[in-house]
């Protein structure tokens, strides 16, 4: 699902290839997100590390606000225990995709910058360091769901602390 901002970018970046600036030697650039690998893998780690009602993403007024299982529904679900509907989480993914539509690397994307330790290279996050460095499973989860990478995103998806917890 694309946002009419990726369209335009697409449609920019060809055009700019076209007249020959394209992109520079070496950048990652953010692949279309996945929603199936998104639901499968990447939900329960930012429902572990993101979704809480109160004070991160589970807020209905937050910036990147994230649907979650006993967190925030969206209006129409009839119990916050149910499982998300296939709408919550096609918002979810939209979501992700309208947080940094302009980063045409995955490495600048705030995705995983603003959650990242300063002193790993992130920025200021309100929610504070989740991610001491670039090798933690759940910065590394992210990254490869946004570098198109489902065997990657399954792998370190695994890997990284989930909601509900694995036995």
């Amino acid at each position: 699902m694309r946002t009419w901002f990726q369209a335009l970018s697409s449609s920019l970046l060809l055009g700019c290839g076209l007249l020959g600036c394209g992109p520079e030697v070496g950048v990652v650039t953010v692949a279309e997100l996945d929603p199936d690998i998104y639901a499968d893998h990447v939900q329960p780690v930012v429902h572990y590390g993101c979704a809480n009602l109160i004070e991160c993403h589970g807020g209905p007024g937050r910036p990147l606000r994230i649907y979650a299982v006993d967190q925030l529904r969206a209006p129409g679900t009839a119990t916050r225990s149910e499982p998300l509907s296939a709408a919550e989480l096609a918002w979810n993914v939209q979501a992700f995709e309208g947080v940094d539509p302009a980063a045409a690397d995955v490495s600048t994307s705030m995705i995983l910058l603003k959650p990242l330790a300063r002193a790993g290279g992130g920025v200021a996050h309100e929610g504070g360091e989740l991610w001491p460095t670039r090798d933690d499973a759940a910065y590394r989860c992210l990254e490869a769901w946004l570098l198109g990478d489902g065997e990657g995103a399954a792998r370190e998806c695994a890997r990284a602390p989930t909601y509900p917890p694995l036995p």
